[in-house]
């Protein structure tokens, strides 16, 4: 096992194109990437697509890194999920259903943001952020499904749920503020 640190491993690909480095943040963080983007795409061909996507910008951009903006683990993070919201967007486009069809006629989130990450790993994140996600109000709840999971963006949400856009930026972001706090232990 590689003992350099994530930015140490990082600096090794950037300044000397070491694939070493690389294969030590895939081991550390490739089973989070995936399942990351299966819990958010429910395809184990696409999800293994944004994984491999994911390291190779990595080997590719290691210098868009930037440290203020936190920590490697969360920048890998990132990056795998706006890669699978960007093709569980370009899936939806091809199929060809409308922003009015996410929720269905009863209100509820539909089939498709429902969570099962059925992945192999030790430690299943998704098992956490359902149970964090529970806690939330239902009004925060479903808003924040409905960005992080469905890929909507602020307008689009009020558009679909005929609330305010200021209304729906606070509701997301009083309920990540407090999963933040539910989730806390995971940070390390």
């Amino acid at each position: 096992m590689d003992s350099r640190t994530d930015l140490d491993l990082l600096t090794a690909i950037q300044e000397h194109a070491d694939n070493t480095a690389l294969g030590a943040l895939y081991d550390r963080y490739g089973r989070k990437v995936y399942a990351l983007a299966y819990g958010i795409l429910r395809c184990k061909p696409d999800a293994e697509d944004v994984l491999q996507e994911v390291f190779e910008r990595v080997w590719k951009k290691s210098h868009t890194y930037q440290r203020a903006l936190g920590d490697v683990k969360y920048w890998l993070l990132r990056i795998a999920h706006n890669r699978s919201i960007n093709r569980l967007k370009a899936r939806t486009l091809r199929a060809g259903p409308s922003v009015q069809s996410v929720g269905s006629a009863s209100g509820g989130i539909p089939e498709a943001i429902t969570y099962s990450v059925e992945t192999e790993t030790d430690f299943d994140i998704g098992e956490y952020v359902r149970k964090a996600l529970s806690y939330l109000p239902e009004e925060q709840r479903r808003l924040i499904e409905l960005a992080f999971f469905k890929g909507l963006s602020h307008s689009e949400i009020a558009e679909t749920e005929r609330l305010p856009l200021g209304t729906v930026k606070t509701r997301i972001r009083s309920g990540i503020m407090r999963l933040r706090s539910e989730l806390q232990f995971l940070k390390n």
